[in-house]
């Protein structure tokens, strides 16, 4: 039996365009249901489907999607924490000594998504590892957990199970706690359920213990100063890309403008000068130029006002804004400066660019929201995991 209030986290198109893959046809018309709001008949014809012994749905391609779209896809919304200890003091943690734990019954491990009907909160629907393979030796790169938050109400869809995705990134010592963003937006108690879920994973007489879980929190300026450094890596790349564009007799030229028109030779007015010329150059070439990423956006506090970027919903990069060339010497102080938010873009390697976030800081929460395009749900995993290292490389100031 298939749980259709889990269904309902996916929209119709979604599950369509899976059923397409695996060959069906007219799908719309076998889903369609009385409205766009009915997954009745949804639900009906995957049922049905599933029973037959040797359909193109069953079980496995189902819980294969589910996982896909549950535990990544429809997740955009990241708490990111510190992982101070997992298991043993070495990240490099062979499968097989931990196998034993993960097959305890009450860790659900590899139970189907689609078959939980979680009966109260924090309820554990399934466990995932996901393992590398070195020198035939087989190691846990992350283990995740999809718990059962509560059930909501969901516009016209009606009720529909909220979960949490918690993802160990062993690497890169973070656990993510992952939401869907549209599904907690309204959620009143969003840090108490996050201490919750914090404290369950550490309890010492929850089915956890075993693992030996410590999670933390961070600080809120440092925090502030790995999104600073985030944002001043892309910056200071793409301001070398700009300066690559132009002329090398500019400055000679400026000398002899400011020289021309009895204006005195300061540091201060030759950068100005030099910023509108790269604010050119920038709108002329926009992204084509930047090959590895750019900002996109920013917000920052300076004493008790906050400075922010116009927001470029087009993600485009912001060195074509005259706010950035004008809060630039600020925002790049080591001190005295607190950056809150970035919007960045990276073009990441191996074939799985780009990936665009929001990096925020509410309180000690240290917040990553992937946005809804549709070149951030290709390869998702590896880019989560790109996202995670770049932080990892910000705290450390790299």
């Amino acid at each position: 039996m298939i749980n259709i209030k889990t269904i309902k986290n996916l929209y119709k198109n979604e599950i369509q365009s899976f059923l397409k893959t695996l060959g069906y046809k007219n799908v719309s018309k076998l889903t369609s249901g009385k409205d766009i709001y009915d997954y009745s008949t949804i639900n009906h014809f995957l049922e049905s489907e599933i029973a037959k012994k040797h359909g193109n749905l069953n079980n496995k391609n189902l819980d294969e999607f589910l996982y896909k779209k549950l535990f990544f896809d429809k997740n955009n919304y990241h708490y990111i924490y510190n992982l101070s200890s997992f298991f043993s003091k070495s990240t490099d943690i062979e499968y097989s000594s931990i196998e034993t734990h993960l097959r305890d019954p009450a860790l659900k491990f590899n139970m189907s998504i689609a078959d939980a009907f979680p009966s109260k909160p924090l309820d554990l629907c399934s466990t995932r590892v996901i393992t590398e393979i070195i020198e035939d030796k087989k190691f846990v790169r992350q283990l995740q957990f999809l718990f059962f938050i509560e059930e909501i109400s969901f516009n016209k869809k009606g009720n529909i199970n909220l979960f949490c995705c918690a993802d160990f990134n062993l690497s890169e010592k973070f656990v993510s706690f992952k939401f869907n963003h549209n599904l907690i937006e309204d959620l009143d108690n969003k840090t108490k359920t996050l201490d919750n879920l914090v404290n369950k994973l550490q309890n010492e007489y929850d089915i956890f213990n075993k693992l030996m879980i410590r999670i933390t929190t961070h600080n809120e300026t440092v925090i502030r100063r790995t999104i600073q450094n985030l944002f001043v890596e892309l910056s200071d790349q793409a301001e070398k890309l700009l300066q690559n564009q132009v002329e090398p007799s500019v400055n000679e030229k400026i000398k002899d403008f400011l020289s021309e028109t009895n204006i005195p030779q300061t540091a201060d007015y030759h950068k100005q000068i030099i910023s509108v010329i790269y604010q050119h150059v920038s709108k002329t070439f926009q992204d084509t130029l930047f090959q590895d990423g750019w900002a996109f956006r920013f917000v920052f506090k300076e004493g008790d006002n906050t400075r922010a970027s116009s927001s470029n919903d087009d993600f485009k990069p912001i060195y074509s804004k005259q706010v950035y060339w004008n809060l630039k010497e600020l925002m790049f102080k080591s001190k005295g400066t607190d950056f809150i938010e970035a919007g960045l873009l990276w073009n990441t390697k191996d074939g799985i660019s780009p990936v665009a976030v929001k990096i925020e800081q509410k309180n000690n929460f240290l917040i990553v929201q992937y946005y809804r395009r549709s070149y951030n749900l290709h390869r998702r995993r590896e880019k989560e995991h790109y996202v995670l290292r770049k932080i990892r490389e910000g705290f450390q100031g790299k």
